[in-house]
């Protein structure tokens, strides 16, 4: 009767621990300034890679001197089961009306480009 207990905590411990490690999270991982003009483009990771091989959920986000965010979007990255990585982006391009964002998928090599407007 005792092991069995103990055995039943110890599974209902291991079952509450995985479901929390779990939880959906959003982690800045890299911040480019552009000191002329005030605004940041940041990319940040949501949550964590699908599986061992699987893409990576990620968002880039524009925002002004104001640190009010002007423009985002969310994608997916094909990165082959790791995080977002400084070596994924590519460029960062400053336009008058527009960043441009380069990124680069470790799965497949893909070169990717996201337009962030400074007027949404």
């Amino acid at each position: 009767m005792k092991k069995t207990l103990i055995s039943l905590v110890l599974v209902f411990t291991i079952i509450l621990f995985a479901g929390c490690s779990k939880t959906d999270k959003e982690d800045l991982i890299i911040s480019y300034d552009n000191s002329v003009n005030g605004y940041t483009i940041s990319l940040y990771q949501v949550g964590e890679p699908q599986g061992a091989f699987g893409s990576v959920n990620a968002k880039l986000v524009l925002k002004g001197a104001d640190d009010n965010i002007i423009d985002e979007t969310a994608f997916e990255l094909a990165n082959d089961g790791a995080d977002v990585l400084i070596t994924n982006i590519t460029a960062v391009n400053w336009y008058d009306d527009r960043v441009e964002i380069g990124l680069k998928e470790l799965d497949t090599s893909n070169e990717l480009t996201y337009v962030l407007n400074y007027e949404s």
